[in-house]
């Protein structure tokens, strides 16, 4: 049912984009580029049984299951002088060892800053990441309701530099990191610490991104990978046993959307409103680890595929404030290349430009 709503109304605003856009003196170049608004996505690592089938006895806690985050996310194709707040919240993202399947939300608050330098052709960007997901100071212990919490996520910090930039186009590039400030897991047993699993990865995030103006209309896409680097440390109450290290992930990530009205001259408080879909995907393209523990630690579908579609709006506030709201959902409904994706992603995000 909630999928359907959504889906009908991402239809409705397509329709309704072919509309004529509010502002007829404005020049192609007189609309903004809205920023990407991004999905959701985490890899099912954790234990398996013996048939190296997935049990849901223990789903990994490092940084409170808080996903792997894209530097498409809440990031605008050009440098900007801006703080903002990115707000999500996940429905059935998270596995419960008690049900064995998806039961626990996931709320993932991201305050950040972006500062440009070098005439507006660099910026560097800080994001913040709360999260309310996974207890990992409680631990995980097996086969019981899994313990909830609040805590930090992995830090990101952005390197971006235009290459390119037109009346009608924007090609740009960058660099992000994700920095393992997150706290790592304990594996409990019948109340004995099996395994320890640090959070000890940095990620690096290579990206480019293109932009396209035709008036009122815009399309945007963005190549990015995540590479791991390093492992976690994997302790079985003794020396570390190895390192297990995150498969490393490719994604595209496209934009299209159009501005109903835009009048920057307006004077009431709302300047712009402009509907958008992007379509997300994400791709392993390398194979798992695998830690041999009382159970293989690993990811149990190794390579995995996610698709997911986004939906939302764009509102322009006076002169120098933008909000989205959107949401996102998986296409392949029922598929394993599901695990972990929500049934449904709600994002607010609120940028001030200077």
């Amino acid at each position: 049912m909630t999928k359907s709503f959504f889906l009908g109304l991402g239809a409705l605003l397509l329709a309704g984009s072919t509309a004529q856009a509010g502002n007829r003196s404005c020049v192609d170049y007189c609309y903004p580029i809205p920023n990407m608004i991004g999905d959701f996505i985490t890899l099912p690592d954790g234990l398996t049984n013996p048939q190296n089938q997935f049990d849901y006895a223990a789903m990994v806690h490092n940084a409170g299951g808080a996903g792997r985050n894209k530097a498409s996310q809440n990031n605008n194709i050009l440098p900007q002088d801006r703080i903002f707040l990115d707000a999500s919240w996940s429905d059935n993202a998270l596995f419960d060892s008690a049900t064995d399947s998806r039961t626990h939300d996931v709320y993932r608050t991201i305050f950040g800053i972006e500062k440009v330098f070098k005439d507006g052709l660099y910026s560097v960007e800080l994001r913040l990441p709360m999260i309310n997901g996974y207890d990992s100071n409680a631990g995980a212990i097996i086969d019981t309701p899994a313990t909830l919490g609040t805590e930090l996520g992995n830090i990101y910090v952005g390197l971006k530099r235009v290459l390119r930039h037109d009346e009608n186009s924007i090609l740009t590039a960058g660099l992000g990191v994700t920095l393992p400030t997150g706290n790592g897991t304990d594996y409990l047993l019948g109340g004995t610490t099996i395994a320890n699993i640090e959070n000890e990865t940095a990620f690096l995030k290579p990206y480019v991104a293109y932009s396209r103006q035709n008036g009122a209309n815009f399309f945007q896409v963005w190549t990015e990978l995540d590479l791991a680097v390093g492992g976690d440390d994997v302790y079985a109450g003794g020396p570390s046993i190895g390192q297990y290290q995150p498969q490393n992930l490719y994604s595209l990530d496209m934009q299209l959307g159009r501005w109903l009205y835009y009048n920057p001259d307006a004077s009431g408080m709302v300047k712009g409103i402009a509907p958008i879909v992007e379509l997300h995907y994400t791709t392993t393209i390398n194979d798992t680890d695998n830690i041999a523990l009382v159970q293989n630690y690993r990811n149990p579908f190794n390579r995995m595929d996610f698709w997911n579609v986004t939906m939302g709006t764009q509102v322009q506030l006076g002169d120098r404030s933008n909000l989205r709201l959107a949401a996102s959902l998986p296409i392949r409904n029922g598929s394993q290349d599901e695990t972990h994706a929500s049934d449904v992603t709600l994002f607010l995000q609120w940028d001030v430009v200077r």
